[in-house]
């Protein structure tokens, strides 16, 4: 419960110091999940140069992983609707599995967030983290829809809202690097002054389901129990395990190593590696530390050049390394 509390203060150095105080169970197995302790780890080193929307986000994460009767509750029955979704019964859920799912899976996060009311109840709560999350009380009530990815530019993506053939553009936030071939997703797009982006990565899906929640959100659940392999909905989507500054995930990029981004830093002309992709690399702090330690003069003109092609906190990081290197030369 204290970490929770340090979190939804807004503050995830304290929140750092509570798990380092206990970092196990009673049966001394590790008692916070990976992914956590890495999102309070990037919230902490990259603070600086956060916009309001990481705050958000980060709310929506909180506000999923509540430890009060209330949010187990309503992540046991967002387990069982995501099984029932997918055509299994949930009489036989063991509590790892319970566990499990509620921690990874897209379509429970979803429900448990939006569908069962968390991040209405956390927001209602007063946190005061979301004195720092812009209009995030917006985010709230936000329906489901269905989506294709028409065109993309370093800055932003073009989407086409299916029900209502409209294109809603979104600032790129690596987006593509999980969207399967054809660009059919759902998801719920929110605004955080003024801009306009995912609640978390979006779920690739066909296009008859795409189309069908689009033509029906209130009612996606269904559509997904539906449709023809409800079994693999959600499974190329992260739950409470996606990333929060970016939306490329960590298996896109888990092979490239601090070398490749120093040589591609060198040669920015040569674009290599996609700069999305860079990116994610940098907002992981240990990469980021590792590569840093190793720039010089010869990287500032391709970290300048990759914070003109990226939004968000990893451009204003690659604009204040371009400008220390520059500066030691």
């Amino acid at each position: 419960m204290a970490a929770n509390e340090r979190e939804a203060a807004g503050d995830a150095d304290a929140a750092i110091r509570v798990i380092a105080d206990h970092p196990t169970d009673p049966s001394s197995e590790p008692l916070w999940s990976p992914w956590r302790v890495d999102r309070l780890g990037q919230i902490a080193v990259f603070r600086r140069w956060l916009p309001p929307w990481v705050f958000g986000r980060w709310i929506v994460r909180q506000s999923a992983n509540q430890m009060t009767r209330t949010s187990i509750e309503r992540t046991v029955r967002a387990v069982e609707m995501t099984v029932e979704s997918r055509g299994e019964s949930p009489a036989d859920l063991s509590i790892s599995r319970i566990t499990r799912i509620g921690d990874r899976d897209w379509i429970a996060m979803q429900l448990a967030v939006h569908d069962l009311g968390g991040l209405a109840e956390f927001l209602a709560s007063g946190p005061a983290v979301a004195n720092l999350a812009g209009d995030v009380l917006s985010w709230v009530g936000t329906p489901m829809r269905g989506y294709r990815l028409v065109g993309e530019t370093d800055h932003e993506l073009v989407w086409r809202e299916l029900a209502a053939d409209v294109e809603v553009t979104t600032i790129n936030l690596g987006t593509s690097a999980s969207v399967s071939a054809d660009g059919f997703v759902i998801g719920r797009i929110v605004e955080s002054d003024g801009l306009r982006l995912f609640d978390t990565a979006p779920c690739p899906v066909t296009e008859s389901l795409a189309r069908a929640v689009s033509s029906s959100p209130r009612h996606w659940l269904d559509a997904i129990k539906d449709s023809e392999d409800p079994e693999m909905v959600g499974a190329l989507a992260a739950g409470q395990d996606a990333p929060l500054l970016t939306d490329v995930p960590e298996h896109v990029w888990a092979d490239l190593t601090a070398d490749d981004i120093l040589s591609q830093l060198r040669h920015p002309d040569d674009d290599v590696i996609d700069p999305h992709l860079m990116g994610a690399v940098l907002l992981c702090f240990e990469s980021c530390v590792e590569v840093a330690g190793q720039l010089g003069p010869e990287h500032a003109r391709g970290l300048a050049f990759l914070s003109e092609r990226l939004d968000g906190p990893v451009s204003n990081l690659c604009a204040d390394l371009a400008s220390v290197v520059r500066k030691a030369a």
